[in-house]
């Protein structure tokens, strides 16, 4: 798989375009009766555009992040738990080692549940997960950036009660511009500290009453291609 990074279309009015839905990449580790919701976020998520004279990669835009949960979960009335995550490949491996302890540091100030840990605490939602992805690539203006993909699970007393995705893209800056690379590196942390916060903003979605949500509008509409 190739994971390029695009820029927004500037000057829309000026030309005609024609848009490039959003799509789930099944990493295959969540229930697969969960993904038909992570799917249909995607399907109705407004499209990324792009201009006719250039010819479309294959594959399509992934959103930043996407989470389904039962409704009516009640996060502050509840312990959460990080639980362990795997990794798919080394690096994956290194990435879901760190996860948990970033997951505790990007919640704990954050008051969304009655406490958060990785300690086993009766009645407790549990998270836990697979790095599918962890990837260096080049983009297309000479920059590199790291790819990451997580799937991760929330369950309490055994039973799933929410799935979600997270797609990652940390730019990592070019050549030209060290200065903006040493920023950017030292702005979004390491890729295990960067998934945190994108695990918060989903559970803050959660807490504000939202079952379901997803993210296609970050970095300046940059993406990163599925399969």
């Amino acid at each position: 798989m190739r994971c390029l990074a695009i820029l927004s279309v500037l000057l829309l009015g000026a030309c005609a375009t024609q848009p490039l839905p959003f799509a789930i990449e099944r990493g295959g580790t969540l229930p697969a009766d969960r993904y038909p919701a992570l799917d249909r976020l995607a399907a109705n998520a407004k499209p990324v555009t792009y201009v006719p004279w250039v010819k479309p990669l294959p594959g399509k835009p992934e959103p930043y992040w996407a989470y389904s949960f039962d409704p009516g979960l009640n996060l502050a009335s509840l312990p959460l738990q990080a639980g362990a995550f795997t990794g798919t490949t080394a690096k994956g491996s290194e990435v879901a080692a760190a996860l948990p302890g970033k997951v505790v540091d990007a919640l704990r100030d954050a008051h969304l549940f009655a406490s958060v840990g990785m300690e086993p605490a009766p009645g407790a939602l549990v998270l836990t997960g697979t790095v599918v992805r962890a990837s260096t690539e080049d983009t297309y203006d000479g920059s590199s950036a790291a790819m990451t993909q997580v799937e991760a699970r929330l369950t309490r007393n055994g039973a799933v009660v929410g799935v979600m995705q997270v797609n990652a893209l940390q730019l990592e800056g070019n050549a030209f511009s060290p200065l903006a690379a040493l920023i950017s590196s030292a702005a979004q942390g390491s890729r295990a500290t960067y998934i945190g916060t994108k695990f918060r903003e989903m559970f803050e979605g959660v807490a504000a009453g939202r079952a379901e949500g997803i993210d296609t509008d970050t970095v300046s509409k940059r993406f990163i291609m599925a399969r």
